[in-house]
């Protein structure tokens, strides 16, 4: 395992990120502040501030307006 070689993505979190259970976000999808991606959700572009992304692909959900 040691010799098959890694790959490094760079993937850049804003503050208070929170990530659910089993989220993956892919190659080079960044993350602004106040993003939430709930559980079991494929990441595959940018979560704009203060929205809940959710599903496979993910879909953007509630924002912090949304009451």
């Amino acid at each position: 395992m040691r010799l098959q070689g890694h790959r490094v993505v760079l993937v850049r979190m804003g503050n208070n990120v929170w990530l659910d259970a089993k989220v993956t976000l892919l190659k080079s999808v960044n993350t602004p502040s106040r993003a939430i991606g709930g559980a079991n959700t494929v990441v595959t572009s940018v979560i704009p501030c203060s929205v809940v992304a959710v599903a496979s692909p993910s879909r953007l959900g509630r924002t912090s307006s949304d009451a």
